[in-house]
């Protein structure tokens, strides 16, 4: 039966490489699945205040920025690149409402402004796997 399973799972490597998204960029499987990993491990962080969640993100900008929102120090939240993130982090980190009006992208800065308001960290739903 493992033979099964790695076969299959190797078949799947091969033919499902990439995805051609509407702007005709690509974009590969496995860049897809980090993404939701990423997700996951930020939400799973939040949810058990356990920062070894966190050490799991790929991507440095979410990691920086799920330290600094669990561990509330925006020293992390400065080293984002991303200026709506860096605003989300800080906001959550410096408890200050007004950097998620300084976020520019309007779906992020609602999204912060209801993260920030029912958020001591102590209210956030459940993660979904």
């Amino acid at each position: 039966m493992k033979i099964l399973y790695i076969m299959v799972l190797l078949i799947f490597m091969l033919y499902a490489q990439e995805l051609v998204s509407d702007s005709n960029e690509t974009t590969t499987i496995f860049s897809v699945l980090e993404e939701n990993n990423n997700s996951l491990n930020f939400c799973l962080a939040v949810e058990n205040k356990d920062s070894k969640y966190c050490s799991k993100i790929q991507n440095k900008d979410e990691k920086s920025a799920c330290f600094g929102i669990l561990k509330r120090n925006s020293g992390y939240c400065n080293m984002v690149v991303d200026e709506d993130l860096k605003n989300s982090c800080l906001s959550i980190a410096l408890s200050d409402i007004d950097y998620c009006k300084k976020i520019i992208d309007n779906k992020k800065q609602n999204s912060c402004m209801e993260f920030y308001r029912k958020n001591d960290l102590d209210e956030v739903e459940t993660c979904e796997e």
